[in-house]
C-alpha cells in the first residue's frame, strides 16, 4: 500500500530525445492509472492490469470496499478532500496486514461520484467477513463491504482512446519538465496505419481539410502535421479527433509527436 500512495497516478513513462518526445506505454508492477469520463465522471481509476490478467477466466471471487463520503469531506461535491486519504490508505493497511488471505491483493481503485471503491480479489468468505467487521467500528465515513467479480473490474481496463489520452499528459509534462515553451507555435506530427487503400483517398482530403500537412502517404502510413501551440486540452481535443477520424475511415491512430520548443 505504501508502494499505491507514492505511486498516486504516475503509472506511466515517457522516452524523450534530444529533438521529440513520444509516450511509451510502460507500467510499474502492471499498474496502470487514467481519467475517465462517464456516468456524470470524471472518475480516477487505478487497475493492476497484471493482476486481472491472470485472474481473468479464473471465476475467482472479489470483494470491494466502498467508501461513502458526506457532503463537507468533497470537494465540489466530487472527489473526497485531500486529508481523507489519511483514513481510508490507514483502513486499507491495517486490512493489508491481515494477511488472512497471503493471495488477495488489492485489485484497483475508482474515486469519484462521492465515493471511492478499492477492489480485493481473489477473496474468500474469511476475508471479506474480518474486514466486515473492521470496517463496522470505522467512523470517519461510512463504508460497506461488498460482494464482486473479475468481470466488474474487466469493465475498469483502459481503452485505447484512455491510454493514448493519458500519454498526452506525460507527453505536456516531459516537454514543461525540459524547459519547453506550450504557448509557443511549432510542428506537431500524427501518425495514422493501416489505413484501407479505397478509403485513403477520402482520408487525406479529410485531413486537408481539417488544416493538416500531408508530410507522407505510403502503403504502411500517413504521417500529418500542423503547427499549433501545444497543452493538455490542445492535445486531448486532437487525440479524439484523430480516434474519430479513423473511426470512420478503418485506420489506426498511433499518437503524434513534438519537438521541444525552449522557453527564451
Amino acid at each position: 500500500m505504501a508502494f499505491l500512495k507514492k505511486l498516486g497516478l504516475a503509472l506511466g513513462v515517457i522516452s524523450a530525445t534530444s529533438s521529440t518526445v513520444q509516450a511509451q506505454d510502460i507500467k510499474s508492477d502492471g499498474w496502470f492509472g487514467y481519467v475517465r469520463h462517464s456516468d456524470g465522471g470524471p472518475w480516477i481509476i487505478t487497475i493492476n492490469e497484471t493482476l486481472i490478467a491472470r485472474l481473468d477466466g479464473s471465476g475467482a471471487s472479489c470483494f470491494a470496499l466502498v467508501y461513502h463520503f458526506k457532503p463537507d469531506q468533497l470537494v465540489n461535491s466530487v472527489m473526497p478532500r485531500p486529508e481523507m486519504a489519511e483514513g481510508y490508505y490507514d483502513l486499507e493497511d491495517r486490512i493489508e496486514a491481515m494477511n488472512l488471505n497471503p493471495s488477495a491483493r488489492q485489485a484497483a481503485s475508482m474515486v469519484g461520484g462521492g465515493i471511492r471503491k478499492t477492489w480485493y480479489c481473489p477473496a474468500d468468505s474469511q476475508l471479506s467477513a474480518a474486514v466486515g467487521q473492521m470496517t463496522q467500528k470505522f467512523e470517519q465515513f461510512q463504508v460497506e463491504v461488498v460482494s464482486s467479480s473479475i468481470a466488474e473490474l474487466l469493465k475498469l481496463k483502459p481503452t485505447q482512446l484512455e491510454r493514448q489520452l493519458r500519454g498526452d499528459e506525460d507527453i505536456i509534462r516531459n516537454l514543461a519538465n525540459q524547459g519547453d515553451d506550450g504557448s509557443a507555435s511549432r510542428q506537431i506530427m500524427h501518425w495514422i496505419y493501416n489505413t484501407p487503400p479505397e478509403r485513403r483517398p477520402a482520408l487525406l482530403n479529410k485531413l486537408k481539410s481539417l488544416g493538416y500537412t500531408i508530410e507522407e502517404d505510403s502503403d504502411e502510413k500517413i504521417r500529418a502535421s500542423i503547427i499549433s501551440p501545444l497543452s493538455v486540452d490542445s492535445a486531448n481535443r486532437a487525440t479524439i479527433r484523430f480516434n474519430e477520424i479513423c473511426q470512420e475511415f478503418g485506420c489506426e491512430y498511433d499518437g503524434w509527436e513534438t519537438a521541444i520548443v525552449a522557453k527564451r
